[in-house]
């Protein structure tokens, strides 16, 4: 989930800023070559919007527009396709991992993609954004919830940046001029469905698993019945190694909470995290930690010779422990296929054995064939809350950040009859 991006035991090279560019060459290449990823990396073949929802869109063309997208999956490739048929190239914040192979990066910022520096103040990422926003040539693409997470029905908590980004836009605008023009914030959700049955899918995937944990396999019970006992035995496996003893009288929901608050306590306290606030949703937590690590991985080796080199190595390999840990942490908050709606999917089945394949094996599967809905809100002027933001900036950033969250949830929700339903008889038999 949040921990696939690949880290060495080696520091990452030197950061460098990459601004972007849009080279018609290259827009024309990855115009040709983005269906072809996603049909053969993504299991992607169908990408669609409402005749409703473009002619919104067109409606904004010129106007100064901030689309924030969830982000379960490769979804930059998604929007740059979907943006071609609207006639459109967008700008798209990355993360700096995207740039460090010379070709790769070579073209994402010849169409328009800049890279940031996650988890740090990256200021040059930010003034990179304010300038375009302002500029309101193009659109720009900012992903709040700040992962890549593999989850398709559930939307992480947005970080505050794209909402603080846009306000500050606006505030510079508004020193320019009397009357600023809009500045919107526009929520965007992608739904991703399967396309074809996928129960032989999921009985090879519950096959893999069961011969990892060394449990019997039995084709004919439901798929429900034999996910039980691999969770099961992951719950018990994972409280011995991170020393949970189970409490008299818990049953395994319980368990599970228990042991997502001690891991994580203990990853903190690994990482040198001495306090991190339990108000604050399991999730975010996770995401902090994720940054630390991600900080402490980039950094290079410190002066002091073999010695240091030798004790640099042993720090990262901690780290890329702990890193670990966390991973499988958003394992655990998964395992109760059925979150956040109320008829169990295909969909939602298949997220679960995805992140316990990436647990228990090591990788990551991505099935299909698929197809995306793309979802589009009611654009936000952020001018209706620029007299608040003037008075109280952190609290108003933080509360509309919150609306944003809301929104792009509701309309995920509001896609929800493209899942696919699994039969009674198949979850239980």
């Amino acid at each position: 989930m949040v921990g696939i991006t690949r880290f060495s035991n080696k520091p990452a090279p030197p950061y460098r800023f990459r601004a972007p560019r849009h080279v018609p060459f290259f827009i024309w290449l990855a115009e040709h070559f983005a269906p072809i990823y996603l049909r053969r990396m993504m299991k992607v073949v169908r990408i669609e919007a409402s005749e409703e929802d473009l002619a919104a869109l067109r409606k904004l063309s010129g106007q100064r527009v901030m689309l924030t997208p969830n982000h379960p999956a490769q979804d930059p490739a998604v929007l740059f396709l979907f943006g071609r048929r609207l006639g459109m190239n967008f700008y798209w914040m990355a993360a700096r991992e995207l740039f460090e192979s010379p070709l790769q990066g070579r073209v994402f910022s010849r169409v328009g993609v800049y890279s940031v520096d996650r988890g740090r103040h990256d200021q040059s990422a930010l003034s990179q954004t304010r300038q375009l926003l302002s500029e309101g040539k193009n659109w720009v693409v900012i992903f709040p919830e700040g992962v890549n997470h593999q989850l398709y029905n559930e939307v992480l908590p947005f970080l505050p940046g794209a909402t603080r980004v846009t306000l500050e836009v606006l505030d510079g605008l508004s020193s320019e001029m009397d009357t600023p023009p809009p500045v919107y914030l526009l929520p965007i959700a992608l739904r991703y469905y399967f396309l074809q049955d996928m129960r032989q899918t999921a009985l090879e995937s519950l096959a893999r698993l069961e011969r990892r944990l060394g449990l019997p396999s039995d084709d004919s019970l439901g798929l429900d019945a034999r996910l039980a006992p691999i969770t099961v035995q992951v719950l018990e496996l994972n409280e011995r190694h991170f020393n949970v003893t189970p409490r008299d009288g818990d049953d395994e929901d319980a368990r599970l909470e228990r042991l997502k608050e001690i891991a994580l306590l203990r990853v903190a306290e690994g990482l040198g995290i001495e306090t991190l606030n339990p108000e604050l949703p399991l999730r975010n937590r996770v995401r902090k930690l994720l940054n630390l690590s991600s900080q402490l991985l980039e950094s290079g080796h410190p002066a002091g010779g073999t010695y240091a080199r030798e004790l640099d190595a042993a720090r990262r390999k901690r780290v890329l422990q702990l890193r670990h840990d966390l991973s499988r942490i958003s394992t655990f908050m998964a395992v109760r296929w059925s979150y956040d709606i109320e008829t169990p999917t295909v969909e939602n089945f298949m997220d679960v054995l995805n992140l316990l394949e990436m647990d228990l094996l090591g990788k990551m599967r991505v099935w299909g064939p698929r197809g995306v809905q793309v979802k589009v809100g009611k654009p936000v002027d952020v001018r209706q809350y620029y007299a608040e933001y003037k008075a109280a900036p952190a609290e108003t950033v933080e509360r509309v950040t919150l609306e944003l969250e809301n929104e792009v949830r509701r309309l995920l929700k509001s896609t929800a009859d493209h899942m696919t339903p699994i039969p009674q008889a198949m979850i239980f038999n």
